[in-house]
């Protein structure tokens, strides 16, 4: 009896589950809290910026150039136009210059900044994002599909995962709701128009993608040092 108990122990020592021992489920939660995995992706606004808007005439009052110069603005880029057809950014424009005898322009400062929509909507729902940045995206781990013993104390995880869309990052998904609501000419704008120069600025959710992770063994345990997508 005493040589069966014997015999039993190392087996018993093996399948405990400890805080040194790595599972693929215990790899895979260390990867989901940790703050590379969690941090949302993001589009980040331009900062400030000189405009120049031609003058109509000699008596423009100063409101309706400063709205033609924001929306000049705001359509030459398909982010920002896409966030402020979504009420999710407003601008700041302050004016600079007005038009005089010896020049017929308006210069503004203009700042795209998130609205109170737009606040609630993305940063409130990240925790780390600074006020010039709107979630489009986050990141949703699929499985953890292998582990490697680097060395003593190291590990390589392998897993797969796939992004999961916010009400901004919709904006740029053609097979979503909210870009197909979007004016035509805003919907081109995303798209691109074919032969341009340029990225695209659509986006695809939801295909599986592969990713790794490097773990390192404390004495309480495995923790995430890298994590590359």
């Amino acid at each position: 009896m005493m040589a069966f108990v014997i015999a039993a122990l190392p087996a018993l020592a093996v399948n405990c589950s400890g805080p040194k021992e790595l599972t693929r489920t215990g790899a895979a939660d260390l990867i989901r809290s940790s703050e590379d995995f969690h941090a949302p992706i993001t589009i980040t606004l331009p900062g400030k910026r000189e405009w120049p808007t031609g003058a109509r005439s000699a008596d423009e009052p100063e409101a309706e150039a400063r709205a033609r110069a924001v929306d000049s603005y705001a359509r030459t880029s398909a982010e920002l136009a896409a966030f402020r057809h979504l009420g999710l950014i407003d601008f700041n424009a302050r004016l600079i210059e007005g038009p005089s005898p010896t020049h017929a322009w308006w210069r503004f400062e203009l700042e795209p900044v998130l609205t109170e929509k737009g606040d609630r909507a993305t940063a409130n729902g990240a925790s780390g994002m600074r006020q010039t940045e709107i979630a489009v995206a986050r990141r949703e781990l699929v499985e953890v599909t292998g582990i490697t013993t680097q060395k003593a104390g190291t590990a390589q995880v392998e897993f797969t995962w796939k992004q999961v869309t916010t009400f901004a990052g919709e904006a740029f998904d053609p097979s979503s709701e909210t870009y197909r609501s979007l004016p035509e000419w805003l919907r081109q704008k995303i798209s691109g128009p074919p032969g341009g120069f340029g990225r695209s600025a659509e986006r695809r959710y939801g295909d599986v993608r592969k990713g790794k992770a490097l773990l390192q063994l404390y004495d309480d345990g495995w923790r995430v040092q890298l994590v590359q997508f």
